[in-house]
């Protein structure tokens, strides 16, 4: 019977060392993902900021050209 527990015991603690290695490897896994998707949304934005930026710059140059035009038909 001591033998049968040992066993068991034993069995346990491999299933426990099994289970906690999976869940590290998933939560690894997950923290790797959520780095790549934090990336990869960062880049998105930068791009979107840049083109407006552009856009702003652009813009505001018509408007100085613009406003410069207008004081010049005084």
């Amino acid at each position: 019977k001591a033998e049968e527990k040992a066993k068991a015991m034993v069995s346990e603690e491999v299933i426990t060392k099994q289970a906690q290695q999976r869940a590290h490897e998933l939560l690894t896994g997950a923290q790797t993902k959520s780095k790549e998707i934090r990336n990869a949304t960062n880049d998105y934005v930068e791009s979107m900021l840049s083109r407006v930026d552009e856009l702003l710059t652009a813009n505001l140059s018509d408007v100085r050209k613009t406003r410069a035009a207008l004081k010049n038909t005084k």
